[in-house]
Parts: structure tokens; sequence; C-alpha cells
């Protein structure tokens, strides 16, 4: 049964802006063919918004980790393009490994958050973000040895305020 009519069922499929939020009370693989299905059946290639927020299960298996951080991958390059305005990605309970190469078609981004277990691969370039208006790196990514060798080029000509925003997180075990 759908809440939405048949008439509108079609529009999710014209949509630029996506929101995946998935936490450790749905199964990875439910999640993945959800995402899955969205990204592959939409009809414009240009997404302007894409928020990622996932929270697993960390017990789990080598390879079963290896799948999981594969599919992010590939949802995350399905995203990036030149159209691409606002990336936010929360991952826990696994690491990322993004290469900077994934971000070089990123012209139009505004807006970049990466908070949790995400490592950004140290290469010899930096990436350059001309539109770049916001970056928050999460304290898990700030606090890596990888982010001293990391360099964001945020040359900017068209924005007048660039913030930076590192958000520390305390956690409190009784």
């Amino acid at each position: 049964m759908s809440l939405v009519s048949p008439r509108y069922l079609h529009l999710w499929k014209d949509l630029q802006a996506f929101d995946f939020y998935f936490d450790r009370s749905i199964p990875f693989e439910k999640a993945s063919l959800f995402v899955n299905s969205v990204l592959s059946l939409r009809k414009s290639r240009d997404i302007q918004k894409f928020h990622l927020t996932l929270t697993f299960d960390r017990y789990k298996s080598f390879d079963i980790k290896k799948f999981q951080a594969k599919c992010v991958e590939i949802w995350i390059l399905a995203a990036i393009g030149p159209h691409l305005q606002e990336l936010i990605l929360s991952i826990s309970s696994y690491c990322i490994k993004l290469p900077p190469s994934f971000f070089i078609n990123c012209t139009n981004l505004v807006s970049l958050r990466f908070s949790g277990a995400i490592d950004m691969l140290v290469q010899d370039y930096s990436v350059h973000f001309p539109s770049l208006k916001k970056l928050s790196l999460g304290a898990d990514i700030v606090c890596t040895p990888q982010i001293h060798y990391f360099s964001f080029s945020l040359a900017a000509p068209t924005s007048k305020l660039c913030r930076f925003t590192f958000t520390l997180t305390l956690n409190t075990y009784l």
C-alpha cells in the first residue's frame, strides 16, 4: 500500500536531493537494496544534494564490512558530479576509504560535511573546490594523522566566507 497517489508516484524519479538515513534497526541488506533501487531508477543523473547517514553493527566479519564499504563508495560515486552542491557523509561503525580523486568533478560543491569513520586517502595532489563555502569535519576525521597531509584547496573567488567547523563529540559510558 502506498501513501502517494499513483498519479504522483513517478515524481520521485526526478528528484535531485537525496537524504538516506539508516541505523542498526535496519539490516544493511535492506538499506542497500533500497538505495541501489532509488539511485538506479532515477531519471535525472544530476544530483544536487546527497546526504548519507549510516550506523551499523561494528561486530561484523571483515568480508561483510568490505562489502558495505564498497556499496557506500558506489553510492557516493553515483552522487558525485558537476551539479552536486551539498554532500553530507556520516558513517560510523566501519571505515570508508575515499580517494581525493572522487571529488575532482565537484566544481559546484558549496557544502561538504564528513563525520564518523571516513578516511581520506593521501595522494600527491589537492582537491580544488572553487564554490565551497562550508566545510565541516568531524573529530574522528580531524584527529587522524592523514588529515595533516591532505590539503583542501579553497580558491573560491565568489565566496566571501568559508567556515571550517570541527565538531567534537564526547561519549560517556556508565
